[in-house]
């Protein structure tokens, strides 16, 4: 596994190691579309 591939692993994993769960599907993939433009950004 290259190593970025194993840094975009780990920062999903700490992105949503926390969450429980969501109250929606739409609140998952309004989390999904934020976590997308974060990585866009840089």
């Amino acid at each position: 596994m290259a190593t970025s591939t194993k840094k975009i692993l780990a920062k999903i994993q700490k992105t949503f190691a926390d969450d429980k769960g969501w109250a929606s599907e739409q609140e998952m993939i309004s989390d999904l579309a934020k976590f997308r433009r974060s990585r866009k950004k840089g």
